[in-house]
């Protein structure tokens, strides 16, 4: 493969996020006397923004319109007044965009994450890496797994879909690259399920950060 560019989903897949999402949303819960979830509950809450993942954790009979809308803006008051000091990149993760740099390998994010907080925390954590382009979950843009958020990335870079691989560790990142015309590679140590990913026909499967390094070569 030719594989000139990599774009990478953001949570669960450079960032180990989960413990500070359900933190902040069981924050929202409990003052609102509502049912808590554990922190590998929501593993199956992320990947599609924050209405899903809001609605998710509300009981089913409260999931309408205007409390998803309510609750939604009491864990982002949560998440802006508290910071991320838990949030690390996953082991070997830093290395890895070290390497794809120094190979010349051109390297974006694209999440489903609103915006500003996918630039805050790539700014905040990553700020020492040198991608291309970082993206959220815009008003103007359709989220994964619909593809203009890579196909929009690759026009910027100038680089084909084909020749590009897209990163992830959920479903909406393996149809991403598929709906792209991308390279799918899915990480096994995220939120997603290994077999879920398995399913969908992901081209390559991995297990640690470095194996990316031989699929490029």
């Amino acid at each position: 493969m030719n594989i000139k560019a990599v774009i990478f989903d953001l949570d669960g897949t450079l960032l180990n996020t989960i413990g500070f999402i359900a933190s902040c949303m069981n924050s929202v819960l409990k003052n609102r006397n509502l049912k808590e979830h554990l922190v590998a509950d929501y593993r199956t809450f992320v990947g599609d923004g924050i209405d899903m993942l809001v609605a998710r954790a509300l009981p089913e009979a409260l999931r309408d319109e205007s409390m998803v809308a309510l609750c939604k803006a009491e864990m982002l008051a949560i998440y802006d007044n508290h910071t991320a000091e838990t949030v690390q990149p996953y082991d070997g993760i830093r290395e890895l965009l070290f390497a794809l740099h120094q190979r010349g390998i051109v390297i974006s994010i694209l999440s489903n994450k609103i915006h500003r907080y996918t630039v805050t925390a790539q700014k905040n954590i990553l700020a020492d890496i040198p991608f291309a382009h970082v993206y959220g979950a815009r008003d103007d843009v359709p989220m994964k797994p619909d593809p203009a958020g890579a196909l929009e990335i690759a026009q910027l870079t100038g680089i084909a879909p084909e020749n590009t691989i897209f990163v992830g560790d959920m479903e909406a990142d393996v149809l991403t690259a598929k709906n792209a015309g991308m390279v799918s590679v899915g990480v096994a140590w995220g939120f997603g399920e290994e077999e879920t990913l398995k399913e969908l026909g992901v081209d390559y499967l991995i297990y640690h950060p470095s194996e990316l390094l031989k699929i490029i070569r």
